[in-house]
């Protein structure tokens, strides 16, 4: 789960806590110290990746005003409109930030690409990615469920210039095998022994030329 959305569940939790308590009642220190945590956490677990916008300048104001409500008693009122729109804000951040793509950070390799083809290749459950290059080999690079890459030196795949490849459970074991186009020689079969019974083994070549019609 993202800070976000973890921001929005704890927001909730304490707008229901903020409910119970009577508008007679004074706010205790453990709501206080509640608000003061949801406020921090805002600035400096979230704020860092958004970029500038109308809707974060709007959260940055209300999580600023929930910071200066946790040192004092505020009233009951008082935090619930805060808190509300606090949560608003944050909901039209999470709109924004879902509909656009961001860049990750990551490089996968260096390398002259042609091509990539992704598909669960160490039978994990996730995407992994394959991706065909020009020099120095094609490479593999497994996903660690979170959306993060790391090159896969387990397997020696040739070093042939590759323009593209596709990926099929060729042999009926369960697993995606991987097809590699070279212009200047047979195209290669690479056969995948991941599967049930040994996952995460290498890619081994076939011995197989391939001929695309």
């Amino acid at each position: 789960m993202s800070e976000l959305s973890l921001l929005l569940k704890d927001l909730d939790a304490l707008r229901k806590s903020v409910r119970a308590i009577s508008s007679k009642q004074v706010f205790s220190k453990a709501v206080c110290d509640q608000l003061h945590s949801i406020a921090q956490r805002y600035f400096a677990n979230l704020r860092p990746s958004l970029l500038a916008s109308e809707e974060v300048a709007v959260a940055d104001k209300l999580f600023t005003q929930a910071h200066e409500l946790s040192r004092k008693s505020p009233s009951r009122q008082k935090c619930l409109d805060v808190l509300t729109e606090a949560r608003r804000a944050l909901v039209r951040i999470e709109g924004a930030v879902l509909s656009k793509f961001r860049n990750s950070g990551q490089t996968l390799g260096t390398a002259t690409s042609e091509a990539v083809a992704l598909g669960d290749l160490d039978d994990d459950g996730d995407l992994d990615a394959f991706v065909a290059n020009r020099v120095g080999g094609s490479e593999i690079w497994l996903n660690d469920g979170d959306g993060a890459f790391a090159l896969d030196s387990t397997n020696a795949l040739n070093d042939a210039e590759t323009l593209d490849v596709d990926l099929a459970d060729v042999d009926g074991d369960g697993d995606l095998d991987a097809v590699l186009a070279h212009p200047s020689q047979p195209n290669t079969l690479w056969i995948n022994g991941a599967g049930a019974d040994a996952p995460g083994s290498p890619y081994v070549a076939s011995g197989h030329c391939v001929k695309l019609w």
